[in-house]
């Protein structure tokens, strides 16, 4: 409950660069666009691309552990489901999966080193649209999961689990947003914008609870059996 006012002022200052995009023009936008339409065309289409998904999954399961100092046990991977074992576990390592877009981040990855070495013409248009694509793939993928109630949820619980989720992928929109287009807000501004609103959305809540609480306790004064 402590998160939703931040949760909140993220969700509504990453809504807010919208118009900013627009601002871009197609041609900014609209390999993004022409991705994340393609994916969704295929799954509708075809199937959902569940292997790769779970591999994706249980390697970023891995990933996360080896940073948290976790040793590997054991990893398997196929598309009716997956499991690793590891030495421990922590929230980072559990929700990891449901936050982080492994794909997207092997896209960005492979585009860096690609332009440093070989920059062709249509290198970044493509990289527009894979980037696209594998947004979409997480997000579509990471909905159906949690629908699933995977395990990874109950560690901290399914209500703190969502909020963080939803947290921390439109974190990484807003922070996606912020790097790719020069439209949009900078990292001081955005983050600024969510301090002060988070600020503001605490003090309505406080005012609201007070007065709540002030007329509960008039209406108790107020009874007879309290005199």
């Amino acid at each position: 409950m402590a998160l939703l006012p931040l949760l909140w002022a993220v969700l509504h200052q990453t809504v807010l660069m919208v118009p900013h995009l627009a601002q871009e023009g197609f041609r900014g936008w609209g390999m993004y666009g022409a991705g994340i339409v393609s994916y969704f065309v295929f799954e509708r289409i075809f199937v959902k691309p569940m292997w790769l998904y779970v591999f994706g999954h249980e390697l970023t399961h891995v990933l996360t552990g080896v940073l948290s100092g976790a040793k590997i046990h054991s990893f398997k991977a196929k598309s009716t489901g997956g499991e690793v074992h590891l030495s421990k576990s922590n929230a980072f390592i559990a929700l990891s999966p449901y936050v982080i877009p492994l794909y997207a981040v092997g896209v960005i990855g492979l585009y860096a080193m690609t332009r440093h070495w070989w920059n062709p013409p249509h290198l970044e248009p493509l990289f527009q649209f894979l980037l696209g694509s594998a947004l979409a793939f997480h997000t579509s993928l990471t909905f159906s999961a949690v629908h699933k109630h995977q395990p990874d949820l109950k560690i901290l619980g399914l209500v703190l689990s969502g909020v963080l989720i939803l947290l921390g992928n439109t974190l990484i929109l807003a922070i996606l947003g912020i790097s790719l287009f020069s439209k949009t807000p900078t990292f001081t501004h955005f983050a600024r914008s969510v301090g002060r609103e988070s600020h503001e959305t605490w003090k309505v809540i406080g005012t609201l609870s007070w007065k709540g609480a002030q007329k509960a306790f008039d209406y108790i004064a107020a009874q007879p059996w309290t005199r």
